[in-house]
């Protein structure tokens, strides 16, 4: 199940090829397609937040079934955009912003089947990021719902949930990360946040790795997994133990050595490079649960959609 928009134009053709990839070189998330069918496909995907999305052209003019049925004076550009449903919304909010630049940029309408499912003709509307986004999370609600039987147990429907507050954190913080390290410079470490569930619990949680040795950014995160160091017997830093702490027993007994974080995300600290000594005694003094009790997430592998009682 997907989300599309379509787009159209005042302009009695469809649009260029070749204007059409123009819009999306040069920038290193996009990779031009193309498809054996003759269409061009502009992928989209950030390694780091793990968003992806499609915009594609190349539909048949000749085919009635291929063409939007507009209102006189509107025609049809050709053009499609998917987003995928069962996503967390933060797909949405990296994606739309690209939608409306592109059709703002290349004098395009937008249509969305989603909203006039029933309307013919098609409406055609000037959509701005935050609606697109709007319309996405409401029919995404609706099909996560639909695809996760409420007659079955969590396990069986593979229904794994993070609150929508929660995966938007991620989110923005993840996108922030290389900026606030380049901010930081290399005398503080900025570390990369991931999702885990533990054991069978559909329940996502977020988590950072800390290496002891290391000055270190806390963001607001449900776990810390602690890489106790040590030698080996060559003489070299090897990791000795790992262990995971919940943020919520831990964070109490290290307050006092954070420090504010100036950023755009909320709730970020650091530790000061001359406490990270301080900091390891509270780490061995603490006594956590095994990593093998955790498992790693992928960010397109949950949904923060609460399902409907």
């Amino acid at each position: 199940m997907s989300f599309d928009l379509l787009f159209c134009w005042q302009t009695d053709a469809r649009l260029d090829t070749a204007r059409f990839c123009d819009f999306f070189a040069g920038t290193p998330t996009f990779q031009i397609n193309h498809l054996k069918d003759g269409n061009i496909q502009i992928w989209y995907e950030n390694e780091c937040t793990g968003v992806y999305f499609s915009f594609e052209s190349g539909s048949d003019p000749a085919d009635p079934e291929a063409n939007l049925i507009l209102p006189s004076g509107f025609f049809d550009a050709g053009i499609a955009f998917n987003l995928n449903f069962n996503r967390p919304c933060f797909f949405a909010h990296e994606a739309m912003p690209w939608v409306e630049t592109f059709a703002n940029t290349l004098g395009l309408w937008i249509v969305d089947p989603q909203e006039d499912w029933d309307a013919e003709p098609s409406v055609p509307k000037h959509y701005n990021a935050d609606e697109l986004t709007a319309s996405w999370e409401r029919h995404n609600s609706w099909a996560v719902n639909a695809l996760h039987d409420k007659s079955k147990s969590v396990e069986e429907i593979d229904y794994r949930y993070c609150p929508r507050e929660k995966s938007l954190y991620w989110w923005t913080y993840t996108r922030g990360k290389e900026k606030l390290q380049k901010k930081l410079g290399g005398s503080v470490f900025v570390p990369s946040m991931s999702f885990f569930t533990k054991g069978n619990d559909p329940r996502i949680l977020t988590g950072i790795i800390w290496s002891d040795a290391l000055s270190h950014v806390f963001p607001e995160a449900d776990i810390v997994i602690h890489n106790r160091m040590g030698r080996n017997w060559r003489g070299e830093r090897v990791t000795k133990k790992i262990q995971v702490l919940s943020s919520e027993e831990l964070l109490p007994k290290v307050e006092h050595l954070l420090a504010p974080c100036e950023s755009a995300v909320p709730g970020l600290r650091y530790l000061r490079p001359e406490d990270t000594n301080e900091i390891r005694k509270v780490f061995e003094g603490c006594k956590g649960a095994s990593f093998e009790e955790y498992n790693s997430i992928a960010s397109d592998a949950f949904v923060d959609v609460p399902l409907a009682q």
